[in-house]
């Protein structure tokens, strides 16, 4: 059975209910329209419900969890989950978050697809159906991502640069590094040239791909696309 408490719109909370949270420099803000207590699974619920800290920020139509002070508990968010910082967004359907020491350590987000979009001197988009990211400081730092295939999309600022893309079964985003690291039957192309391989390495800063066959044997095979002649472009503006 639930419990419901008095519908609360904007409620703004700065989680200070312990001593560990009062020595955090930044407060963790929780609004909501609505809130309930399931004595049942002891879980407490809210309805469209956003939680931020810093930069970093949390909004979802709902969530669930057992404890409210992010000292050490596992919060479920569902329905147009969006996960955003200064640095990347994440968007889904389905996020489960684990915080200690009220700090965000990591997220299991799933959706169809699950989408991740970075901006760094240049547009990066990463679609799969579930990622697993690590935090550090309020910043997304690591995320891991499986789909079938799970693809990414990167832009340069240089507009002369080619769009390089990628599918696997598995990628691996440290953006710290700026790299993704592309693992199970690999494939990278930029332009019309194409890279495959168990694992592929994409360093997004300098463009560079980075390919090589695992301890097993597997091959690297690469597809080169000559640009067009010169007498083929004559011929054609010719006609």
């Amino acid at each position: 059975m639930a419990i419901s408490y008095p519908d609360w719109r904007a409620i703004l909370i700065a989680l200070t209910l312990s001593p560990a949270a009062a020595a955090q420099d930044t407060p963790i803000l929780l609004d909501a329209a609505t809130t309930d207590f399931d004595r049942g699974k002891q879980r407490l619920l809210f309805e469209e419900v956003s939680i931020k800290r810093g930069t970093l920020g949390i909004s979802a139509d709902r969530a669930d969890t057992s404890q409210l002070d992010f000292a050490d508990s596992v919060w479920v968010f569902q329905g147009s989950v969006k996960i955003y910082s200064d640095n990347a967004d994440v968007t889904a359907q389905r996020a489960e978050m684990e915080f200690v020491d009220h700090q965000l350590q990591r997220a299991t987000i799933t959706g169809s697809p699950a989408l991740l979009s970075h901006a760094n001197d240049a547009s990066m988009n990463v679609r799969a159906t579930e990622a697993v990211v690590t935090f550090n400081n309020s910043q997304l730092n690591n995320v891991t991502l499986r789909g079938q295939p799970a693809e990414f999309e990167h832009t340069a600022d240089n507009t002369e640069a080619a769009i390089t893309k990628g599918t696997a079964g598995r990628l691996i985003y440290d953006l710290e590094r700026s790299t993704i690291t592309l693992a199970d039957d690999a494939w990278v192309a930029q332009g019309d040239n194409e890279i495959r391989g168990e694992e592929i390495v994409y360093d997004i800063v300098a463009q560079r791909i980075v390919a090589g066959g695992d301890q097993n044997g597997d091959r690297v095979r690469i597809t080169i696309t000559p640009p067009p002649s010169s007498e083929t472009t004559e011929d054609d503006s010719s006609q």
